[in-house]
């Protein structure tokens, strides 16, 4: 996906620094949109599949 290289690279650096709160901050911004965008592409996909049904 589009951001689950730079997640891994976050979640790397934070288990090498724990006490680093603005990676940690970004971290969590970053894995929110992840799952905003994982949302909105499975909305998308189940609404063309009704479109499809409801063209035939």
């Amino acid at each position: 996906m589009k951001y689950e290289e730079k997640l891994n690279r976050m979640a790397n650096h934070i288990a090498s620094h724990p006490h680093d709160y603005q990676t940690s901050i970004s971290f969590l911004k970053l894995r929110s949109k992840a799952i905003v965008q994982e949302r909105k592409n499975r909305k998308l996909e189940d609404w063309k599949k009704v479109q499809k049904y409801k063209e035939t």
